[in-house]
């Protein structure tokens, strides 16, 4: 039989995946995979939990099994589902993409149940590595990938050259159920993940997209844009969409083309993207008539620090007055803005949590609509800064497995005791929700008995954020009392709910 089918299997990404956002790697690897003329299976873990007896159906069929993975929880699955793949058919080759494939190739080729791992962009090197398998050839001749020789040993060729994402084979929406990522969320009832551009031309300290692709950009043609836009309004009845992008302001010119063509074309959709902070601030006025006419409706701001230390360090290339600056400039334009922070560098975690929380006080009086909720700042191999963290003692795992609990959500860095991740785990579950309510929260606080309850722990919260007091938390140990050992237990007030 002729093996012509591709598997691409996307692990899931966390524990319960309520919120499922389209795998849009997968589905563009899969899109140009079909137009090299193969077949394409998608396995999404977070949908097709039971995966094992889909691999086992199809395995007789499969050319090759591919994963795509972050460095973390994602790991876990993959290695999970290249077992079982390997286990039914030892001589299926299994090939690794994605992120920590990318940052960590001859590692992730030490685990035995993986062959082959492509690195930075997936699409053209894909094409040809199936190329090899199906006619025969040799692996050194593909550019961007790792690979096991006869005897085990791992070989790396050269890199790839980063190539316009306009090259590559159009979306195909046949490749994967799209409606089954169809989210409602605040921008709308049926709301989608999309991007337009790959890449990023600068090279923050944290970041791992500089390494991926060596600071290149490129961006798909306007028209082409639009033209899945479109598709996606009409066909799938979209009427949201969430640019999760790299770096969507890198060409003001391209984006002032797009909303000038989602105006002209009357589509009425709510849309929301990221944005540097210098980048908002270079925007002209008539550039924010357009967002608004357009339907923008929130910008994801990577703020990163309020402490001006932090952003030196991390190469942000801002002042912290920037970012005052820049989310008044959206707040003017009613645009609301949403701060990405981080806290727990290894300089000085107390100092630039302070910093950082003065920020958010400062930004949420003023605006209490806009949003900004700190993460640990976790170290990633490859970025600029992994080798500072290793130098205050950070120890990175020595497997491909291990690395599977390396998360935003785990305290994973050395120098963050205790007591400072008790603090940020109480800023982020309690505190900051409470003193500064959602939308949906101030909701409930208008309401009976559970509404006397949010507007007590409101002007509690409130009170310590802003005057920075925040020893002796009685009233969250309280609040978790209640709430987890009492309320669910006996199910009282089921309508109370209590930010996690």
């Amino acid at each position: 039989m002729k093996k012509d089918l591709v598997v691409l299997f996307y692990p899931k990404t966390e524990p319960d995946n309520i919120y499922r956002n389209l795998p849009i790697s997968i589905l563009k690897l899969a899109s140009q995979v079909i137009a090299s003329g193969y077949r394409v299976r998608v396995v999404d873990s977070r949908i097709e939990e039971d995966y094992e007896p889909v691999i086992r159906q199809i395995a007789g069929e499969t050319l090759c099994f591919g994963v795509s993975a972050m460095t973390g929880f994602q790991i876990n699955h993959g290695i999970k589902a290249s077992e079982i793949a390997k286990r039914i058919n030892h001589d299926i080759p299994v090939v690794w993409g994605g992120w920590h494939a990318s940052l960590l190739p001859s590692q992730t080729l030490e685990n035995d149940f993986i062959d082959i791992a492509v690195i930075g962009q997936g699409e053209r090197t894909l094409s040809e590595l199936l190329g090899v398998l199906a006619n025969g050839g040799d692996f050194k001749n593909i550019s961007g990938i790792a690979f096991k020789d006869q005897n085990g040993a791992v070989i790396q060729n050269t890199c790839r050259r980063f190539e316009d994402i306009d090259n590559f084979a159009p979306v195909n929406f046949e490749a994967i159920n799209i409606d089954k990522y169809i989210n409602e969320s605040e921008l709308g009832k049926r709301t989608i993940s999309w991007n337009t551009s790959q890449g990023c031309p600068f090279c923050c300290g944290f970041c791992c997209t500089p390494v991926l692709y060596g600071r290149n950009w490129a961006s798909l043609s306007v028209e082409r844009i639009l033209g899945e836009i479109e598709t996606l309004i009409s066909r799938f009845n979209v009427d949201s969409i969430l640019f999760a992008e790299d770096n969507f302001f890198t060409n003001r010119e391209r984006v002032s083309a797009i909303c000038t063509e989602i105006v002209k074309r009357k589509l009425k959709f709510h849309w929301s993207t990221d944005g540097r902070i210098d980048q908002i601030l270079r925007l002209e006025p008539e550039l924010f008539s357009l967002l608004n006419e357009s339907g923008c409706h929130k910008i994801y701001l990577g703020a990163e620090s309020g402490d001006q230390d932090v952003l030196n360090l991390i190469d942000k290339k801002i002042k912290r007055e920037d970012t005052y600056k820049a989310v008044d400039l959206l707040g003017r334009h009613n645009i609301k803005a949403e701060l990405f922070l981080m806290v727990g560098f290894p300089l000085n975690p107390k100092k630039d949590l302070n910093e950082t929380l003065k920020m958010i006080s400062g930004i949420k009086r003023n605006y209490p609509n806009h949003q900004a909720t700190p993460f640990l700042y976790t170290p990633y191999p490859g970025t600029k800064l992994f080798d500072l963290a290793k130098n205050y003692g950070l120890r990175p795992p020595g497997s491909l497995r291990a690395w599977g609990n390396w998360s935003l959500l785990a305290p994973i860095s050395p120098w963050i005791d205790k007591s400072y991740l008790d603090r940020v785990n109480r800023l982020v579950k309690f505190y900051l929700p409470f003193a500064y309510p959602s939308d949906s929260l101030r909701k409930r606080m208008e309401k009976g008995v559970s509404g006397y309850f949010y507007r007590i722990m409101h002007r509690i919260a409130k009170f310590r954020i802003e005057k920075n007091i925040l020893i002796f938390p009685i009233e969250w140990q309280v609040v978790k009392f209640i709430y987890y050992k009492v309320m669910l237990r006996y199910n009282i007030f089921k309508n109370l709910s209590v930010p996690r």
